[in-house]
């Protein structure tokens, strides 16, 4: 199983962009949003995105990003996921091919 990892504070329209472009790649099991205690009306728009292979872990402190790696990562793992790749949310992948090559 794959999953990707976006660690997100207080940028939603970068994430829904990155989720937009990823969301249907067969490569993914499953996406992860780690979010690092984003303001209140940022959480509220990034909960809109939660559906069946996609989740959400709401940080209760930001103590930054390698922790919050960390969180998704474990998270994963408890699921049984072997492949994880980590992102932030403003980064752009274009193609499903991009990611099967690094797997």
């Amino acid at each position: 199983m794959n999953a990707l990892v976006i660690i997100h504070y207080n940028d939603y329209e970068s994430l829904k962009h990155l989720i937009d472009n990823v969301k249907d790649y067969k490569c993914l099991d499953k996406i992860v949003i780690v979010d690092n205690k984003s303001r209140n009306e940022e959480i509220e728009k990034v909960r809109k995105l939660v559906s069946n292979n996609i989740e959400l872990i709401e940080n209760k402190s930001n103590k930054g990003f390698g922790s919050a790696i960390n969180v998704g990562a474990k998270y994963c793992r408890k699921l049984g996921i072997d492949n994880i790749f980590i992102s932030n949310c403003d980064v752009v992948i274009k193609d499903e091919s991009d990611l099967i090559k690094l797997l």
